[in-house]
């Protein structure tokens, strides 16, 4: 594909130009950027032809369309895209304003004016497009919305058992003797703790001794020996 000189040659005269350069919009670097933009675009049957083919392949694909021509020799065909492009190619956002206004006037380059004067546009890295801009500021308020609804919820501690803190301290010091010594034992028991004896037991103990003809009480052994005489 040969490409009509007029386009490769104004786009370089465009990428050395003071507005590309030097970021200067004043009326003469303006007209001059204005000027040599309008003298690329196609004028001969031929060019038309392939501009059309041109168009039609950047309205497919945008961005693929951009990244396929960067850095080749295809890359003053960004000039057969359109004002947007053109200007965000050459890095010239926020420093002038391109506007096709049809096929006999072509373009027109003025300087760039931002209609938020809430953002500061003098510096081209810092312009934002109005629908970046407004979803930024819509998360901004979000954002800010949910810092002041969030409650902090303190968790209580529940209180350490005596025994336990009595053993948390001996742990942490082991060198103290006071720290280290087992709490004193009372002797007494506790209530849950009483002896019960079983009824089983107490008419086993009964059963092994028996009452003499006398009346007094004998074990079973001086029982045995009584029968036996």
């Amino acid at each position: 594909m040969k490409l009509p000189r007029t386009l490769y040659v104004g786009y370089n005269l465009l990428k050395k130009s003071r507005v590309t350069v030097k970021k200067e919009n004043d009326e003469e670097a303006l007209r001059y950027f204005q000027n040599i933009l309008n003298e690329a675009q196609p004028a001969t049957p031929e060019d038309i032809i392939l501009h059309r083919f041109v168009k039609g392949m950047y309205n497919e694909n945008k961005h693929r369309f951009l990244s396929f021509i960067k850095n080749t020799s295809f890359e003053c065909l960004v000039l057969w895209t359109e004002s947007r492009s053109i200007v965000n190619y050459l890095g010239l956002r926020g420093v002038v304003y391109t506007k096709w206004t049809g096929k006999d006037t072509l373009y027109s380059v003025t300087q760039f004016q931002s209609t938020d004067m809430d953002e500061n546009v003098a510096d081209p890295t810092s312009y934002e497009h109005p629908l970046v801009r407004r979803q930024r500021k819509q998360k901004e308020t979000k954002d800010q919305k949910t810092k002041f609804n969030t409650v902090t919820v303190l968790k209580r501690e529940a209180p350490v058992p005596e025994e336990t803190s009595e053993l948390m301290t001996a742990i942490k010091d082991p060198d103290d003797p006071e720290a280290s010594k087992a709490p004193e034992e009372t002797g007494d028991s506790p209530d849950d703790d009483e002896l019960i004896v079983p009824e089983v037991l107490s008419l086993t103990r009964m059963s092994s001794v028996a009452m003499g003809t006398d009346g007094v009480s004998m074990t079973w052994g001086d029982r045995c020996a009584g029968d036996s005489d």
